[in-house]
Parts: C-alpha cells; sequence; structure tokens
C-alpha cells in the first residue's frame, strides 16, 4: 500500500484564507534589523483552534523600535508592553533587552485581529495579503473567522478602503515595513524563553 486518502491530510488550510480574528501561537521571533538600522522583530503564528486550527500566518506582523527621540521611544515602549499585556505577562517584568523580548515570545499564546491588506512592495505590489492589526487577550470563545477572503479570489468578494491600505495598526513600526522581510539581514531566531521565569 502507498498510502490512505486522508481528507484532513491536503494543503488545504495549510494557511489562514479568511480575515478575523484568530487564537495563536508565535512560532517564530526573528529579530532583525529595519533598512533604517532600528531593531525589528518578524512574528509568525500558528492557529490554535476552529477551522483553520494548525494553519499558519506568517509574514504579518512586524514590531520596530525607534528610541530616535523621547516621543518615538515612548511609542515604542508602549507598542512592545502590549503584546506582553495581552500575552499575559504580569505587571513589574522587567526587559532588559530587545534580543530577551524577542527570545521570550517564542511559544507564547494571544489572540490576533488580522485583515487583508494591498501590498506597496516591489514584485508583490498591489497583492493582497493578511496583516495583524491588533493583539488580544485569548478568546476563550475561539477563534472566529470572518468570512472576508482575499480580495479578487471570487467575484463576490471585496475588502473596505480602510482594509487595504497602509493604516495606523497598533503592531506596526514606524518605518512602514509591516510584514515585509528585509533582503539579506542575518539575526538570531528567538530560543524561546518562560516568561513565568523570565531571564531578564
Amino acid at each position: 500500500m502507498l498510502f490512505r486518502v486522508d481528507s484532513k491530510n491536503t494543503f488545504r488550510g495549510q494557511h489562514v484564507e479568511e480575515a478575523g480574528t484568530y487564537n495563536v501561537e508565535i512560532i517564530k521571533s526573528e529579530l532583525k534589523n529595519s533598512s533604517n538600522g532600528n531593531p525589528m522583530i518578524n512574528l509568525d503564528y500558528q492557529v490554535l483552534d476552529g477551522t483553520y486550527q494548525g494553519a499558519k500566518i506568517e509574514y504579518a506582523d512586524t514590531m520596530t523600535w525607534i528610541d530616535s527621540d523621547p516621543e518615538k521611544l515612548e511609542k515604542s515602549i508602549k507598542r512592545f508592553n502590549d503584546l506582553l499585556v495581552k500575552i499575559g505577562i504580569p505587571d513589574g517584568t522587567q526587559v532588559n533587552t530587545i534580543q530577551d523580548y524577542a527570545k521570550g515570545l517564542m511559544g507564547q499564546k494571544l489572540n490576533v485581529t488580522v485583515e487583508w491588506q494591498q501590498s506597496d512592495y516591489g514584485n508583490n505590489a498591489g497583492n493582497y495579503y493578511l496583516r495583524v492589526k491588533y493583539h488580544n487577550k485569548l478568546d476563550p470563545e475561539g477563534s472566529k473567522p470572518n468570512g472576508q477572503k482575499r480580495p479578487g479570489s471570487s467575484p463576490n468578494e471585496a475588502v473596505s478602503p480602510q482594509n487595504s491600505k497602509t493604516g495606523n495598526y497598533s503592531s506596526w513600526g514606524q518605518n512602514g515595513t509591516q510584514g515585509q522581510p528585509e533582503p539579506n539581514q542575518q539575526a538570531p531566531q528567538g530560543a524561546g524563553f518562560d516568561f513565568n521565569n523570565p531571564p531578564f
């Protein structure tokens, strides 16, 4: 026998195909430098439950640390802190380095809101991709796809203008590189620390 037919073992469901809110685990927390030289963390997720359980949300969330002036530093602290609060890290936990932050995110669980957004970059310009708009606490009711598939995937699918262009996304860095991998950048992958017993 070569194999048995299994409807659960197909390519469908490998990636999330609808916008919505999803309970996820962080499966990649990659620290790089942006084109401006600022530390930047690229996050990939895997869905924990529901229709798309096991599917990945990749290249959809980038966080950039900018401390070139007090206002940008304050926004960076708020943005990076917000993610830890949504994960459930207790008040008073100290984060000493951006490397510790990136490593500590591995394996952490939260809920993310994703929407379709049109890319403005390179060969991908004009194509739509899922982007993380908000970080949320885990939803006890589970993941909730909203039925909105990639624009152009069928004649009846559409996206409202506010969801198709760059906006004030809570998880975005200030350099506008949301979800776009930086070319030729080398950085260590997060190894996964336990925030209940943090190394920092």
